[in-house]
């Protein structure tokens, strides 16, 4: 579990205690600040109740390598002030954006909790880190991603679908699945079948696409819409509470109607679950 402070603060904020004896900007700016190793963390206080939570004691023993983890931002002494990094993902280093220096201290933060067992954290998918971010941490949480998602975008999509091929094939081995692969190639079943007899979809049509990234799969949507072939239902919202939708600025009458009746149809389904219970 990994904290991340907001703008202008540090774990501190939490009730924590570094082990730098420093003050002010030479503090934040000192090894151990920056690497968010602390003493320990007051009773009552949020890293203490999650520790608790998952039977983790508040010892000198466990602090920093007990699954609890400082994200500290990263910066430099102007003036005799502290000036602390932007979050910025682009055109940045782990010294001067936020976003990349957390990217680099997950990393950090897993080859110390896998220390010492048989676990690789690089070839375990499905590990994970819980992430607590409290104000603008959230931002920088949110802009790290996106900035892997961009990076990813260009940047080895082929290995990453790839790569959920291989976890799809493993945890559901009866789904017909495969990739990554040229749209022509999945839409052409005869030459598919032909070229890569080994695949998983032999002799069946494709009916579903999924692209690498969200710019690929809209580039795609766009330019069919306007070819004519074919019409567009979405965007289709997911994981709400409530069916709602939101419609894109240029929408027709038709489009709007579409997702009116997908809405409406969301809204029947819940109806009936909710009444089943």
């Amino acid at each position: 579990m990994v904290f991340v402070h907001g703008l202008d603060s540090d774990f501190e904020v939490w009730g924590v205690e570094s082990t730098s004896n420093l003050k002010g900007s030479e503090k934040k700016n000192s090894v151990e600040f920056q690497q968010g190793l602390v003493k320990k963390y007051e009773r009552g206080s949020a890293p203490d109740i999650l520790a608790r939570a998952q039977n983790i004691d508040n010892t000198e023993a466990n602090i920093n390598h007990n699954g609890i983890y400082f994200f500290q931002a990263p910066g430099d002494i102007r003036n005799g002030e502290w000036d602390e990094a932007l979050p910025f993902w682009d055109n940045g280093n782990e010294t001067n954006s936020q976003s990349r220096k957390l990217y680099k201290f997950l990393g950090e933060v897993l080859d110390d909790f896998c220390s010492g067992t048989p676990i690789d954290w690089k070839q375990t998918p499905e590990l994970t880190v819980d992430i607590v971010a409290h104000s603008q941490g959230g931002l920088v949480v949110r802009e790290m991603l996106r900035g892997l998602r961009a990076d990813k975008g260009t940047n080895g999509s082929a290995s990453s679908v790839r790569d959920a091929v291989k976890i799809l094939h493993e945890k559901y081995p009866n789904y017909a699945v495969d990739g990554e692969m040229q749209a022509s190639v999945a839409l052409n079943k005869e030459l598919r079948d032909n070229k890569y007899p080994f695949n998983t979809l032999k002799g069946k049509d494709v009916n579903t696409l999924i692209f690498p990234c969200l710019s690929s799969a809209n580039i795609t949507c766009k330019m069919l819409l306007e070819m004519g072939v074919g019409e567009s239902i979405g965007p289709v919202q997911m994981g709400l509470k409530k069916p709602v939708h939101f419609t894109d600025a240029d929408a027709s009458v038709h489009d709007i109607f579409n997702l009116t009746v997908a809405a409406v149809i969301d809204a029947i389904v819940q109806e009936k679950k909710d009444a089943a219970k």
